[in-house]
Protein backbone atom coordinates (compact mmCIF):
# COMPACT_ATOMS: atom_id res chain seq x y z
CA UNK A 1 0.00 0.00 0.00
CA UNK A 2 1.00 3.26 -0.24
CA UNK A 3 1.10 3.73 3.36
CA UNK A 4 3.73 0.80 3.90
CA UNK A 5 5.53 1.98 0.85
CA UNK A 6 6.27 5.85 2.25
CA UNK A 7 4.04 7.22 5.19
CA UNK A 8 0.77 7.75 7.17
CA UNK A 9 0.90 11.30 5.21
CA UNK A 10 1.48 10.97 1.85
CA UNK A 11 -0.98 7.92 1.52
CA UNK A 12 -3.55 10.92 3.19
CA UNK A 13 -2.16 13.28 0.66
CA UNK A 14 -2.37 10.81 -2.01
CA UNK A 15 -6.38 9.63 -1.17
CA UNK A 16 -7.47 13.32 -1.17
CA UNK A 17 -5.81 14.17 -4.39
CA UNK A 18 -7.98 11.02 -6.01
CA UNK A 19 -11.11 12.38 -4.39
CA UNK A 20 -10.07 15.85 -5.97
CA UNK A 21 -9.68 14.15 -9.24
CA UNK A 22 -12.84 12.30 -8.95
CA UNK A 23 -14.97 14.96 -7.55
CA UNK A 24 -13.89 16.97 -10.70
CA UNK A 25 -14.81 14.52 -13.02
CA UNK A 26 -18.67 13.82 -11.46
CA UNK A 27 -18.46 17.51 -11.62
CA UNK A 28 -18.07 17.72 -15.33
CA UNK A 29 -21.13 15.44 -15.93
CA UNK A 30 -23.33 18.76 -14.86
CA UNK A 31 -25.88 16.91 -13.07
CA UNK A 32 -27.14 18.44 -9.90
CA UNK A 33 -28.64 15.25 -8.68
CA UNK A 34 -25.40 12.99 -9.02
CA UNK A 35 -23.51 15.93 -7.20
CA UNK A 36 -25.87 15.87 -4.29
CA UNK A 37 -25.49 12.56 -4.34
CA UNK A 38 -21.38 11.98 -3.94
CA UNK A 39 -21.69 14.46 -1.24
CA UNK A 40 -24.08 12.84 1.17
CA UNK A 41 -21.77 9.64 0.27
CA UNK A 42 -18.83 10.80 1.58
CA UNK A 43 -20.83 12.91 3.90
CA UNK A 44 -22.22 9.52 5.74
CA UNK A 45 -18.55 7.46 4.99
CA UNK A 46 -16.72 10.23 7.45
CA UNK A 47 -19.70 9.85 10.09
CA UNK A 48 -19.17 6.37 9.87
CA UNK A 49 -15.40 6.21 10.52
CA UNK A 50 -15.73 8.96 13.12
CA UNK A 51 -18.12 6.75 14.69
CA UNK A 52 -15.57 3.60 14.78
CA UNK A 53 -13.07 5.45 16.07
CA UNK A 54 -15.11 6.86 19.38
CA UNK A 55 -16.19 3.29 20.04
CA UNK A 56 -12.93 1.59 19.68
CA UNK A 57 -12.82 -1.20 22.30
CA UNK A 58 -16.19 -1.28 22.62
CA UNK A 59 -18.69 -4.52 21.98
CA UNK A 60 -21.42 -2.77 20.07
CA UNK A 61 -24.70 -4.62 18.62
CA UNK A 62 -25.41 -6.21 15.44
CA UNK A 63 -27.43 -2.93 14.41
CA UNK A 64 -25.27 -0.63 14.97
CA UNK A 65 -22.61 -2.82 13.07
CA UNK A 66 -24.51 -2.66 10.15
CA UNK A 67 -25.48 1.13 10.10
CA UNK A 68 -21.98 1.37 10.11
CA UNK A 69 -21.34 -0.79 7.82
CA UNK A 70 -24.09 1.34 5.45
CA UNK A 71 -22.19 4.80 6.73
CA UNK A 72 -18.15 3.61 5.96
CA UNK A 73 -18.91 1.01 2.70
CA UNK A 74 -22.92 0.42 1.39
CA UNK A 75 -23.91 4.05 0.95
CA UNK A 76 -20.77 4.37 -2.18
CA UNK A 77 -22.08 0.80 -4.06
CA UNK A 78 -25.66 2.25 -3.67
CA UNK A 79 -24.22 5.75 -5.07
CA UNK A 80 -22.50 4.30 -7.90
CA UNK A 81 -25.08 2.23 -8.84
CA UNK A 82 -27.99 4.43 -8.71
CA UNK A 83 -25.94 6.94 -10.37
CA UNK A 84 -24.94 4.71 -13.01
CA UNK A 85 -28.87 4.40 -13.79
CA UNK A 86 -29.57 8.06 -13.78
CA UNK A 87 -27.13 8.20 -16.49
CA UNK A 88 -28.54 5.56 -18.59
CA UNK A 89 -31.62 7.78 -19.00
CA UNK A 90 -33.75 4.37 -19.19
CA UNK A 91 -36.79 4.07 -16.70
CA UNK A 92 -35.53 2.12 -14.12
CA UNK A 93 -36.71 1.73 -10.36
CA UNK A 94 -34.28 3.59 -8.46
CA UNK A 95 -35.19 2.67 -5.10
CA UNK A 96 -34.95 -0.93 -5.80
CA UNK A 97 -31.24 -0.12 -7.16
CA UNK A 98 -31.06 1.68 -4.27
CA UNK A 99 -31.86 -1.48 -2.21
CA UNK A 100 -29.14 -3.56 -4.16
CA UNK A 101 -26.29 -1.26 -3.88
CA UNK A 102 -26.69 -1.21 0.03
CA UNK A 103 -26.71 -4.91 0.22
CA UNK A 104 -23.93 -5.50 -2.26
CA UNK A 105 -21.92 -3.18 0.06
CA UNK A 106 -23.35 -4.29 3.68
CA UNK A 107 -22.16 -8.02 1.82
CA UNK A 108 -18.71 -6.74 0.79
CA UNK A 109 -18.15 -5.20 4.45
CA UNK A 110 -19.15 -8.07 6.03
CA UNK A 111 -16.73 -10.37 3.99
CA UNK A 112 -13.94 -8.27 4.46
CA UNK A 113 -14.18 -8.57 8.20
CA UNK A 114 -14.33 -12.14 7.69
CA UNK A 115 -11.46 -11.96 5.85
CA UNK A 116 -9.48 -10.13 8.04
CA UNK A 117 -9.77 -12.64 11.10
CA UNK A 118 -9.32 -15.88 8.91
CA UNK A 119 -7.12 -14.83 6.02
CA UNK A 120 -3.33 -16.36 5.87
CA UNK A 121 -1.69 -14.84 3.40
CA UNK A 122 0.14 -11.15 2.80
CA UNK A 123 -1.89 -9.60 0.54
CA UNK A 124 -4.10 -7.85 3.45
CA UNK A 125 -3.35 -6.75 6.97
CA UNK A 126 -4.81 -9.91 9.08
CA UNK A 127 -6.14 -9.44 12.18
CA UNK A 128 -5.20 -6.03 12.69
CA UNK A 129 -8.74 -4.43 13.33
CA UNK A 130 -8.96 -6.48 16.97
CA UNK A 131 -5.25 -5.31 17.74
CA UNK A 132 -6.64 -1.75 16.85
CA UNK A 133 -10.03 -1.76 18.99
CA UNK A 134 -12.15 -2.47 15.68
CA UNK A 135 -15.20 -5.18 17.11
CA UNK A 136 -16.98 -6.38 13.86
CA UNK A 137 -19.90 -8.90 13.48
CA UNK A 138 -17.43 -12.01 14.88
CA UNK A 139 -16.49 -10.02 18.14
CA UNK A 140 -20.21 -9.38 18.81
CA UNK A 141 -21.69 -12.67 17.85
CA UNK A 142 -18.91 -13.86 19.89
CA UNK A 143 -19.09 -11.03 22.53
CA UNK A 144 -15.28 -11.82 23.04
CA UNK A 145 -12.47 -10.43 21.04
CA UNK A 146 -10.15 -13.18 22.46
CA UNK A 147 -12.09 -15.64 21.59
CA UNK A 148 -14.11 -14.52 18.47
CA UNK A 149 -14.37 -18.06 16.42
CA UNK A 150 -17.68 -18.95 17.66
CA UNK A 151 -19.07 -15.87 15.50
CA UNK A 152 -17.41 -16.98 12.48
CA UNK A 153 -20.10 -19.13 11.63
CA UNK A 154 -22.82 -16.82 12.58
CA UNK A 155 -21.40 -14.25 11.27
CA UNK A 156 -20.99 -16.17 7.64
CA UNK A 157 -24.53 -16.95 7.65
CA UNK A 158 -25.16 -13.04 7.47
CA UNK A 159 -23.24 -12.40 5.00
CA UNK A 160 -25.22 -14.96 2.93
CA UNK A 161 -28.27 -13.07 3.88
CA UNK A 162 -27.25 -10.26 2.10
CA UNK A 163 -26.00 -11.97 -0.82
CA UNK A 164 -29.48 -13.65 -0.99
CA UNK A 165 -31.37 -10.50 -0.78
CA UNK A 166 -29.34 -8.79 -3.36
CA UNK A 167 -29.50 -11.73 -5.86
CA UNK A 168 -32.88 -11.92 -5.65
CA UNK A 169 -33.18 -7.84 -6.29
CA UNK A 170 -30.77 -8.91 -9.18
CA UNK A 171 -33.47 -10.65 -10.68
CA UNK A 172 -35.86 -8.22 -10.86
CA UNK A 173 -33.37 -6.05 -13.17
CA UNK A 174 -33.98 -5.76 -16.65
CA UNK A 175 -32.18 -8.60 -18.86
CA UNK A 176 -28.39 -7.57 -19.75
CA UNK A 177 -25.05 -9.35 -19.98
CA UNK A 178 -23.62 -7.71 -17.05
CA UNK A 179 -27.04 -9.88 -14.98
CA UNK A 180 -26.04 -12.79 -17.39
CA UNK A 181 -22.73 -12.71 -15.73
CA UNK A 182 -23.61 -12.03 -12.52
CA UNK A 183 -25.60 -14.99 -12.54
CA UNK A 184 -23.40 -17.35 -14.29
CA UNK A 185 -20.82 -16.81 -11.19
CA UNK A 186 -23.31 -16.92 -8.44
CA UNK A 187 -24.19 -20.29 -9.90
CA UNK A 188 -20.60 -21.72 -10.99
CA UNK A 189 -20.10 -20.42 -7.33
CA UNK A 190 -22.39 -23.26 -5.99
CA UNK A 191 -20.24 -26.18 -8.08
CA UNK A 192 -17.59 -27.97 -6.35
CA UNK A 193 -13.74 -26.90 -6.04
CA UNK A 194 -12.70 -28.86 -9.21
CA UNK A 195 -15.44 -28.35 -11.85
CA UNK A 196 -14.88 -24.46 -10.84
CA UNK A 197 -11.48 -24.64 -11.43
CA UNK A 198 -12.06 -26.66 -14.78
CA UNK A 199 -14.29 -23.98 -16.38
CA UNK A 200 -12.01 -21.41 -15.41
CA UNK A 201 -9.66 -23.11 -17.60
CA UNK A 202 -12.33 -23.91 -20.16
CA UNK A 203 -13.08 -19.56 -19.91
CA UNK A 204 -9.06 -18.96 -20.22
CA UNK A 205 -9.11 -21.05 -23.03
CA UNK A 206 -12.14 -19.28 -24.72
CA UNK A 207 -10.46 -15.55 -23.74
CA UNK A 208 -7.16 -16.44 -25.23
CA UNK A 209 -8.47 -18.06 -28.49
CA UNK A 210 -11.06 -14.85 -28.74
CA UNK A 211 -7.82 -12.81 -28.36
CA UNK A 212 -5.98 -14.52 -30.62
CA UNK A 213 -5.32 -13.64 -34.57
CA UNK A 214 -6.89 -16.87 -35.61
CA UNK A 215 -10.30 -16.02 -33.95
CA UNK A 216 -11.22 -13.84 -36.92
CA UNK A 217 -9.87 -16.33 -39.66
CA UNK A 218 -11.73 -19.28 -38.21
CA UNK A 219 -14.92 -17.84 -37.72
CA UNK A 220 -15.13 -16.46 -41.02
CA UNK A 221 -13.94 -19.54 -42.67
CA UNK A 222 -16.67 -21.18 -40.45
CA UNK A 223 -19.51 -18.72 -41.18
CA UNK A 224 -18.61 -19.43 -45.31
CA UNK A 225 -19.11 -22.63 -44.61
CA UNK A 226 -22.46 -22.04 -42.75
CA UNK A 227 -23.58 -19.97 -45.64
CA UNK A 228 -22.75 -22.13 -48.51
CA UNK A 229 -24.69 -25.25 -47.05
CA UNK A 230 -27.98 -23.17 -46.55
CA UNK A 231 -27.89 -22.21 -50.03
CA UNK A 232 -26.65 -25.77 -51.17
CA UNK A 233 -29.90 -27.15 -49.12
CA UNK A 234 -32.12 -24.39 -49.12
CA UNK A 235 -32.40 -22.22 -52.12
CA UNK A 236 -30.23 -23.53 -54.86
CA UNK A 237 -27.35 -25.03 -56.90
CA UNK A 238 -25.74 -24.69 -60.05
CA UNK A 239 -26.17 -27.61 -62.63
CA UNK A 240 -25.54 -28.63 -66.18
CA UNK A 241 -27.97 -29.88 -67.90
CA UNK A 242 -26.53 -32.71 -70.15
CA UNK A 243 -29.82 -33.79 -72.24
CA UNK A 244 -32.99 -32.21 -73.26
CA UNK A 245 -35.15 -31.20 -70.90
CA UNK A 246 -38.34 -32.32 -70.18
CA UNK A 247 -39.15 -28.40 -69.13
CA UNK A 248 -38.70 -25.76 -71.65
CA UNK A 249 -37.01 -23.44 -69.44
CA UNK A 250 -34.00 -25.43 -69.20
CA UNK A 251 -32.06 -26.02 -72.52
CA UNK A 252 -29.47 -28.39 -73.66
CA UNK A 253 -26.06 -27.40 -72.62
CA UNK A 254 -27.50 -25.04 -69.89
Amino acid sequence: TTCEEFDNKLAVIAGDYILSVAMEKIAKINSNEILQRFAYTLNRMCIGEINQNFNRFKIGTIDEYIEKSKNKTAYLFETALVCCAILSKEKLNLDEISKLGINIGIAFQIRDDITNLTKTDSSKPANNDIAEGIYNAPVIYAQSPENYISGIEKTKTLLNNYIQEAIEQIKNLPENQYKTDASWMHFKAKLPEKIQLKLDKIEELYKNYKESAACEVIETVVFVLVMVIIIRFFIGEIRWIPSASMHPTLLEGD
